[in-house]
């Protein structure tokens, strides 16, 4: 199963952390990590046909704008959604993209991991079972 994990360059410490955890739980190969929101497109297209999950994080509104703009890409996507904060404007934005989690940066990052782990444990269980035609 592929990670994308998308943010915009930042100093933040607790982003920092959140991506050297995903890089812990995630086989290198299977690890993408994208700057700009072209690249995530671009990302999304080319591996629709595999399991995925993109965890986006967001630092600002206008950033979550940039994301609202490129909805149908990211729809019927394994999606999970760190905010900047417990905003609840923020929150109804982020939901419309229908997202698996919604984490916030303000608060421990140990959700946004968990969440993670738990899908990967799902994806090793049913794959032995993706592609079986009757």
């Amino acid at each position: 199963m592929k990670v994308i994990v998308f943010h915009t360059k930042s100093d933040n410490s607790i982003l920092k952390s959140l991506v050297e955890e995903v890089e812990a739980i995630v086989p290198t190969k299977d690890f993408q990590l994208c700057h700009e929101l072209e690249d995530l497109v671009e990302l999304v297209r080319t591996i629709c046909f595999e399991p995925n999950v993109s965890i986006i994080v967001v630092n600002n509104n206008l950033e979550l704008e940039e994301l609202l703009s490129i909805r149908k890409f990211l729809i019927d996507r394994n999606l999970i959604i760190v905010l900047p904060d417990d905003d609840r404007n923020n929150g109804k934005k982020a939901r419309t993209l229908f997202p698996r989690f919604i984490g916030y940066l303000d608060n421990c990052y140990y959700y946004t991991t968990a969440v993670l782990e738990k899908m990967f444990e799902y994806e090793k269980r049913n794959q032995k079972y993706r592609w079986v035609y009757v």
